[in-house]
């Protein structure tokens, strides 16, 4: 154990694979410390390894993964991060690699946000010089897309205009429930993913929702869905929900909508109504600009109970 005054202590449900969202300052000292439960019940870590994996955002979309110092104390997974793992960037995602027999999982997925701090001096960082093999786990948000998933969005989104896609043919077959503590949670959109939320008792229900960073790079398409059950507990809390999109750094998304409508009439859920948003990456949209090469387009269907 390090004598580190930062310490995130979170448990992680294995059956949910959620990411954990931080917040941390350039080459500050933190320890991440990680409990496990499968199915509620807690994990035990006896005769397991672990190490830390991450990549910083400029190499989001590469090969290069590094490593910083993790160990098993306590029934706990802790990975210690610091300046010597800190190239600069504000972005960091990390994966806790957890191993037993023979036997591999990323059972830990970290979000890390990095704030400016004074008299910080980024590190040179060395990428490890080996093949992380995602593919040995389940992982929902995996950092690769293989051909015939970059085939099956491209499909998807030339047709969305004309059809809603049958979900059997989603590339994508786990949902990620959505848990608001606030009226105005904010929540990240993930690629591949089939997110859903359910309104709680709030007087007012206006969910937030950050959109990707483009992927310039490898051209990997985004796509997802977004559930909104906008049905409240107790009636007199019902009220329309409107949905805030926010624009990832350094970036602003143009978002289409189809012919006729406009956003607001889009982002909204009448109250007591469920509605299905298809949010996808449309390539090719040019506006007085070259480098405006891509947009955002959403679709939201109004769903109707015909249950006998």
């Amino acid at each position: 154990m390090t004598d580190s005054l930062t310490r995130y202590e979170t448990t992680f449900e294995s059956t949910k694979n959620l990411p954990m969202t931080i917040a941390i300052g350039h080459g500050e000292n933190a320890d991440l410390v990680a409990s496990f439960k499968d199915g509620g019940i807690d994990v035990d870590l006896t005769g397991y390894t672990a190490r830390a994996i991450y990549q910083p955002s400029s190499k989001w979309g590469t090969d290069d993964w590094y490593e910083c110092p993790c160990e098993v104390v306590d029934n706990t997974a802790i990975a210690h991060l610091g300046n010597t793992y800190d190239n600069g960037d504000n972005a960091v995602k990390l994966f806790l690699h957890l191993s037993k027999d023979g036997k591999v999982a990323y059972p830990a997925i970290y979000q890390i946000r990095l704030f400016e701090t004074p008299g910080f001096s980024p590190s040179t960082i060395e990428p490890i010089p080996e093949t992380i093999d995602f593919s040995e786990y389940t992982l929902l948000n995996a950092p690769w897309a293989l051909q015939t998933d970059l085939n099956a969005l491209l499909e998807t989104v030339s047709s969305m205009s004309t059809e809603i896609v049958n979900t059997s043919n989603m590339v994508f077959n786990k949902v990620v429930k959505l848990v608001p503590y606030g009226p105005s949670a904010r929540f990240v959109l993930r690629n591949r993913w089939q997110h859903s939320l359910q309104r709680r008792d709030f007087p007012s229900f206006s969910p937030r929702f950050t959109l990707p960073e483009p992927d310039h790079e490898d051209f990997t398409v985004f796509y997802c869905t977004l559930d909104i059950m906008n049905i409240a507990p107790t009636p007199s809390y019902s009220s329309d929900a409107t949905l805030t999109l926010i624009q990832p750094d350094n970036y602003t998304w143009t978002i289409l909508v189809d012919d006729g409508l406009t956003l607001s009439e889009v982002l909204t859920v009448p109250s007591g109504r469920i509605a299905r948003f298809y949010i996808s990456q449309v390539g090719g949209y040019n506006k007085g600009t070259t480098s405006n090469w891509d947009a955002m387009y959403i679709k939201r269907v109004l769903l109707a109970d015909v249950t006998p």
